[in-house]
């Protein structure tokens, strides 16, 4: 407030000049926003993980203004060599927006950690969701607890493994790791 009382009178003739001087005055730390460009300068580096080349992507990402979720989605590709299964993914079935991109960046990144591990993948013909149907009803097959949090979240959303609204069964890491137990 003592900046503000300290104003001379009538000095400030609009709110955009009132911003002006409030932002010279008190921002100190601001950072030119990266040209689009930078995107382009980004990729895997040689013995670097899935999980920190995308964080490094995204951090670069996020401080370009704009809107360039089509460029994102061909420069992150871009970025991974021909041989990633990811590339390959990315190319055989090519994703339309930027959740798309994530939704199998994340995937892909399970994997990796899931390798690096020492676990093996189990990869079912059918979606999870019908290997789920098939068994449920099982000896061996186990029901998890309920989740926590606030499912009318995303009501139009059902996980027939946990037995509730608010997500889908496809993306269940808890289910995949069951299943794999099972097999």
């Amino acid at each position: 407030m003592r900046w503000f009382d300290g104003l001379k009178p009538n000095s400030i003739d609009s709110f955009k000049q009132l911003t002006q001087a409030f932002g010279s005055r008190f921002i100190t730390c601001s950072r030119a926003p990266r040209p689009l460009d930078s995107l382009l300068s980004l990729s895997i580096r040689e013995g670097e993980t899935l999980k920190a080349y995308s964080d490094r992507y995204w951090e670069m990402y996020n401080e370009i203004e704009g809107n360039f979720d089509d460029v994102a989605i061909s420069t992150f590709k871009s970025g991974l060599p021909v041989e990633h299964g990811l590339r390959k993914s990315l190319t055989g079935k090519p994703v339309t927006s930027l959740r798309q991109l994530m939704d199998r960046i994340d995937k892909y990144k399970s994997v990796e950690e899931d390798q690096q591990l020492g676990k093996v993948n189990v990869v079912f013909r059918d979606p999870v969701y019908h290997v789920l149907e098939k068994i449920k009803n099982e000896l061996f097959f186990k029901l998890p607890n309920k989740m926590a949090g606030d499912p009318m979240k995303h009501q139009n959303l059902y996980c027939q493994y946990h037995q509730e609204p608010g997500h889908t069964t496809e993306n269940r890491r808890n289910l995949r790791n069951h299943l794999d137990q099972l097999v």
